[in-house]
């Protein structure tokens, strides 16, 4: 795992004085952001599950990333000298859940900033933020099944649903939410100019499903596609010809999730999966998915539900750390 130093070496001259430009020391490459930049993130972790073996499922970039997190698969798709694809005819489980009548929604956030509550706000005038539209981020689009079925279709929506669904406890059985490409809200090198404003909108986002009504049964799973170009230590396990790809931050939060619990199961994305074909019956689509963990152990059931613990939804974020909760059984 030192290919991350070797290569910026390799790429930037170091003198004996490095230089102090931002993105022109090799040094940064082993950068990192803790609570005094993203204290909300950190209360997450002490209120609830920190996962530290979570692996992006495949070793690859964001579109074959995303296309693992809705069918454990991306079709030997990888990216490099690959042609780009246009379409997908493997299963997804959409289309399962569409089939059991299990209601679900995909989410893609078109605001660029957020407002005093988190919430996303000024979208952008670009495609990429129609939910109709296939992007890196929104593959949903290029499967025919989604896009030649109108109730499938109908539910890839702008996230400003989501909090109108939230608030009036109409949230779908099965949510995920994405920031649109390019957005500055997704913790995207180059993209996003300050890592305060998406904590903000995650924090917005938690805190809309906490002010619902769904609360008491809902759990909440916060990650992030890829590893982002940072440092890792930590060597991925080789499960298959194409991954896991290398470790990344996972958050599970819920009033049933452990309290001030690091969870230390190996998990992919494919354990999302997993948990959801489980709850709904829904048959597994590949071995990924079928052998994956199913994150129960994140979740203490005998407990009763936690209260919700409102963050402040603004760059400056909350005090860290949190009081801890008292928790009954």
């Amino acid at each position: 795992m030192d290919g991350f130093l070797n290569e910026a070496y390799k790429r930037y001259a170091l003198s004996v004085t490095p230089s102090l430009t931002p993105g022109d020391n090799p040094k940064e490459v082993m950068g990192y952001h803790d609570y005094h930049e993203i204290p909300n993130y950190w209360d997450y972790a002490g209120l609830y599950v920190l996962q530290d073996q979570m692996f992006s499922s495949v070793a690859a970039y964001s579109l074959s990333v995303h296309l693992y997190m809705l069918a454990a698969q991306s079709g030997g798709y990888l990216g490099e000298t690959q042609p780009y694809p246009t379409r997908f005819d493997f299963p997804e489980i959409t289309e399962l859940l569409q089939n059991d009548q299990v209601t679900w929604n995909y989410y893609v956030t078109s605001g660029n900033s957020v407002d005093a509550n988190g919430q996303a706000i000024e979208p952008a005038a670009t495609q990429n933020t129609n939910p109709n539209n296939y992007t890196l981020w929104n593959p949903l689009p290029a499967f025919p099944k989604v896009e030649n079925d109108p109730a499938q279709r109908v539910r890839l929506v702008d996230t400003a649903q989501f909090y109108q669904d939230a608030q009036s406890g109409n949230l779908p059985s099965v949510s995920w939410i994405c920031p649109y490409l390019g957005s500055q809200l997704s913790d995207h090198p180059a993209f996003t100019k300050d890592i305060r404003e998406p904590m903000a909108y995650v924090t917005g986002l938690i805190n809309a499903v906490e002010n619902g009504p769904d609360w008491d049964n809902t759990a909440i799973f916060v990650s992030w596609d890829d590893w982002g170009g940072y440092y890792d230590n930590e060597t991925p396990p080789f499960v298959d010809e194409y991954g896991f790809g290398l470790r990344v931050p996972s958050l599970v939060i819920s009033p049933y999730a452990k309290e001030a619990f690091i969870d230390h199961n190996t998990y992919s994305f494919d354990s999302w999966l997993k948990l959801v074909e489980e709850r709904f019956g829904v048959q597994s689509m590949t071995a990924r998915d079928k052998n994956a963990d199913d994150m129960t152990n994140s979740f203490d059931f005998t407990q009763k539900p936690r209260p919700p613990v409102i963050l402040s939804a603004t760059t400056q974020g909350s005090p860290y750390p949190q009081p801890p909760q008292t928790i009954s059984h």
